[in-house]
């Protein structure tokens, strides 16, 4: 029996992990998720819902019997200046201190971030962490947390680091990238390459990871890991134009912007917010952001990280909702 106590399950990836674990034997699984607001929002069979959200944890929240925690109730967007450490930080630590005894381990969903802004290629999980914004440094700090307390009570932890996700209910990556395209602007020369996972196949590797996270508690073989998520092939930021280009057309590039480490240090050092973040985002498309994912392999298999990120993207640029012009 996979038992799964899930955090964030209203969100991107959430919903996406509901939906993966929909197509198993409905006799297979059991879903507590912790639900903000009105449990109502969270409307599946599979799931139990149990009102609350972190740092706060209630009451029936976690089964008796052994089962895995699956964390993707971040904090992503700081709207009202409170910022980001009360809820990833404080949360984890919340949840650490809750967790039975019946309990096997957790999967996190953490983020490529971790290794900082500046390019990476290839990146592996022994890199050194550089987390450059209070995003990013909440998340690693969330990471220690869970990790310290899985190694103190001999549980296994996965810390999964992502890049760009795709896919079914995206808001983020591939809306932004289109109002960008069509502006006719283009940051770097198009050749940067960057690890990316359709949603869905995420959502395959979170349930595998959950498996193994019972299987290692049956036989007593606990890790703490992160691990970096994508397809091992990169895309390239051409490859991402020239995919919603096919679809809703865009305009020539008329500017191009350079886009170096150095120079988006240098400017993040000025006192503007706004200027700030525009940097972070710059960086985020303008330097490559690509992993070594053999470790995922490793756990889980390679048929997943195996597939072509071109016809994710299509796919995913086919689901894709005309925004604003």
């Amino acid at each position: 029996m996979l038992r799964i106590v899930l955090l964030g399950g209203t969100g991107f990836v959430g919903r996406a992990i509901l939906r993966r674990l929909e197509q198993l034997p409905r006799e297979s699984v059991e879903v507590r998720a912790l639900v903000p607001g009105d449990p109502k929002r969270l409307a599946s069979p599979l799931v139990t819902p149990v009102a609350g959200e972190l740092p706060t944890l209630p009451a029936g929240l976690f089964p008796e019997q052994p089962h895995v925690v699956v964390h993707f109730a971040t904090r992503q967007i700081d709207r009202d200046g409170r910022g980001f450490e009360a809820v990833n930080v404080g949360g984890m630590r919340a949840l650490v201190r809750a967790l039975p005894a019946a309990c096997a381990g957790a999967v996190y969903g953490s983020s490529l971030s971790a290794y900082g802004q500046g390019p990476q290629q290839w990146v592996t999980e022994d890199a050194p962490l550089a987390p450059g914004t209070d995003l990013a440094r909440s998340r690693v700090q969330a990471e220690r947390v869970l990790f310290g307390a899985a190694q103190a009570r001999g549980l296994t932890a996965f810390a999964l680091r992502p890049r760009f996700i795709l896919g079914q209910g995206d808001r983020s990556t591939l809306p932004a990238l289109l109002s960008l395209f069509r502006l006719g602007i283009r940051p770097g020369d198009g050749k940067q390459r960057f690890s990316v996972i359709d949603v869905d196949d995420y959502a395959d590797v979170v349930v595998r990871l959950a498996r193994r996270v019972l299987a290692r508690q049956a036989g007593s073989c606990p890790v703490q890991q992160p691990l970096n998520v994508g397809y091992a092939a990169p895309l390239t930021l051409s490859d991402l134009h020239s995919a919603l280009a096919s679809r809703f057309g865009l305009p020539a590039v008329r500017l191009v912007l350079p886009v170096s480490s150095r120079a988006t240090r240098l400017l993040s050092r000025l006192p503007s917010r706004p200027l700030r973040q525009l940097l972070v985002q710059l960086e985020l498309i303008g330097l490559p952001h690509y992993a070594d994912v053999r470790s995922l392999a490793a756990e889980i298999g390679e048929d997943v990280v195996a597939q072509d990120p071109r016809l994710a993207l299509y796919r995913a640029v086919a689901r894709l909702q005309e925004v604003s012009r």
